[in-house]
């Protein structure tokens, strides 16, 4: 088992069956959360949370949403660096972020997430 151990699963919610996942998805769903959750939102770590769309239908300002997304990686105990690249459609109405996680655990595969966020909803892929 990894050092990393296990959590369940979810990004908006826990997983309502309940189900465990991998110490790597389970980081990136936890970066998910905080990307998209307001400061003090999340009971359970109130000092956590940048809600990406307060980004969305404004001047898009990359390299400040690029540092806070690498700041908040970066709180997550298990997670050793990140780096951000992070995009806007034309329209101004989706940002899109490819965010690299190297994690603390030894020998860990590093994470790569692409994640989409508009007014409406997200989208996570973890690799």
């Amino acid at each position: 088992m990894s050092a990393l151990g296990i959590d369940i699963g979810g990004v908006d919610d826990i997983d309502p069956t309940l189900n465990f996942v991998s110490a790597g998805q389970s980081v990136g769903e936890s970066v998910a959360t905080q990307l998209l959750h307001d400061p003090g939102l999340l009971w359970w770590a109130p000092t956590v949370g940048y809600n990406l769309r307060q980004n969305l239908h404004n001047t898009f300002d990359q390299e400040k949403i690029e540092r806070e997304v690498v700041r908040q990686a970066e709180l997550d105990e298990r997670v050793q660096s990140a780096t951000c690249d992070a995009s806007v459609n034309t329209k101004g109405d989706s940002i899109t972020l490819v965010i690299s996680i190297t994690l603390v655990e030894e020998n860990a595969t590093d994470l790569e997430l692409t994640l989409t966020v508009t007014q409406f909803e997200a989208l996570l892929n973890v690799a």
